[in-house]
């Protein structure tokens, strides 16, 4: 029986990795949302952020974080 190669797929031109963090939402594409907490008033706030956390967006509520995260990718990618 012939052994047939696969080679794995080589993204054409520059790559470029992102990190998220541990604690936060992978939203794909290198953008995520951080969970925190309201210093003083204890209430919980999100981060919408764009790759290396480039640009960020704090929100009250996940819905609006995710909101917050396709405009970015939206302006992002066109």
């Amino acid at each position: 029986m012939e052994e047939s190669s696969q080679k794995a797929a080589q993204p054409s031109g520059p790559t470029t990795e992102y990190v998220v963090p541990d604690d936060a939402f992978d939203c794909g594409d290198g953008f995520y949302i951080e969970v925190s907490t309201e210093p003083g008033i204890g209430e919980v706030r999100y981060r919408a952020c764009m790759p290396n956390c480039s640009i960020g967006r704090y929100a009250n509520d996940l819905w609006q974080a995710q909101i917050y995260i396709e405009h970015m990718k939206a302006a992002r990618f066109g």
